[in-house]
């Protein structure tokens, strides 16, 4: 499937995403695959789930990005493209946000299964997380681990969180053969100017 994860903070995003492609039968594709884009130095965008579907959206969700477009509305958009569209067992699940209009950060996830939409703005020392994934393998609670990673790394860098990021993929990775422990990752930071 995939696994990608995204934590956000009042003053920074940070995105990590495995590289491991794999066909609609399980066959592994490609080892290299990146599912997550930084767009310029405010936005991003991710994405797990059959890729062409997936890469025709965030294609979509990167041109309205660009030209300035409010983050639910980009949602409300493109969500509609999807729903009911992906095959079972299938999904595509997608994240993305970044500084938004208002100069403040935001991620939005969102899957073709359902019509839910998480919207997050973490205030003050919050933190706020997502992961695109497939289900939960061998009885792990990823929200749990995440949580133990976090006591175990710290929460206050760009780093801290990377660092927990990277060992939950590395967790997923050992009980998920669609996943791989080879990752691609990024930061968002707001900055004062």
């Amino acid at each position: 499937m995939s696994f990608v994860s995204v934590v956000s903070r009042e003053t920074f995003i940070t995105v990590m995403s495995d590289t491991r492609e794999i066909s609609l039968t399980g066959e592994i594709l490609s080892e290299e695959t990146k599912k997550s884009k930084k767009i310029g130095e405010r936005h991003f965008v991710a994405y797990a789930g059959i890729r062409i579907i997936c890469e025709t959206v965030a294609d979509g969700i990167e041109h309205l990005l660009l030209a300035g477009a409010d983050f639910k509305l980009i949602y409300d958009k493109l969500s509609p493209l999807i729903q009911g569209k992906v095959p079972d067992p299938h999904t595509a699940m997608f994240s993305f946000g970044g500084i938004n209009n208002e100069g403040e950060m935001e991620v939005i996830t969102f899957s073709s299964t359902n019509n839910d939409v998480n919207i997050q703005k973490p205030k003050g020392k919050a933190i706020s997380y997502a992961f695109l994934s497939g289900h939960y393998k061998n009885g792990i609670d990823y929200n749990e681990k995440f949580q133990e990673f976090i006591k175990v790394f710290g929460d206050e860098t760009p780093t801290d969180f990377l660092h927990s990021q990277k060992a939950l993929n590395k967790l997923v990775s050992e009980n998920d053969n669609s996943v791989n422990n080879k990752t691609d990752r990024f930061v968002i930071k707001k900055t004062d100017a």
